[in-house]
């Protein structure tokens, strides 16, 4: 963990928070990991005091457990939350969908389009890094076009808080060309106002992302084990 370069107008403990929840969300520590303020101080260049907060602020949002006389406990994302995750998105994201055919107007739709296609041209460059951008820009679109707020902060929560996942997913060029093409199939039925439509191809779109990323980590867990060969 490199010493953290300070932003201007952006509160310490918040800096701090942002340093930690990447690198538990990364799997760079990992769940079982023992933190403390002292050793983060040293690490980071920063007081205790913000690093206490920050650790308040992980224990908030359940990525760590705070033990007196110990430190904070790395809990991070597990196989269990995970599934989670993914079934609230299955049911949430069908929603924003349905939402979103009833709300989108010709610029947002034409902005869909737009990122799709960028998508879709990284696809076939065989670029994940940059197709996963996209792919991550659309559903983000789906959010923001359903007009409703809290939905939209639910699901860009959850969103963000499986992108290490996600990321496996998105190295399969099969899946990912899939994915484009169920993408444009949703969108097809958010421009033709169709909502019904719109959240049955979200929802039968997340159930396949989930079951890509649960194979991809089923496999490198196999090869962790020195199952496979």
């Amino acid at each position: 963990m490199d010493v953290l370069v300070q932003e201007k107008g952006t509160p310490l403990a918040e800096q701090v928070f942002k340093v930690l929840e990447s690198e538990i969300l990364q799997g760079r520590l990992k769940p079982g990991e023992v933190i403390t303020e002292p050793k983060l101080s040293q690490a980071l260049g920063v007081s205790r005091t913000p690093i206490r907060e920050a650790l308040q602020h992980l224990e908030q949002e359940s990525l760590v457990e705070i033990r007196s006389n110990r430190g904070a406990v790395v809990l991070g994302i597990t196989g269990d939350d995970l599934e989670v995750i993914y079934d609230m998105r299955i049911r949430l994201e069908g929603l924003a969908a349905r939402e979103a055919a009833e709300c989108a107007g010709e610029e947002q739709l034409k902005e869909m389009r737009q990122v799709l296609d960028l998508q879709e041209f990284y696809v076939e460059k065989n670029d994940p890094e940059n197709q996963e951008v996209f792919d991550s820009q659309f559903h983000e679109m789906i959010y923001e076009f359903s007009g409703k707020r809290i939905l939209k902060d639910v699901l860009k929560k959850l969103h963000h808080r499986i992108k290490r996942f996600r990321q496996l997913s998105v190295t399969d060029m099969e899946r990912s060309r899939k994915a484009v093409k169920e993408h444009r199939e949703i969108l097809q039925a958010i421009e033709e106002k169709n909502g019904e439509l719109a959240e049955l191809l979200t929802i039968r779109h997340v159930e396949n992302a989930k079951a890509s990323t649960m194979k991809k980590i089923e496999k490198k867990e196999k090869i962790s084990d020195g199952k496979v060969h």
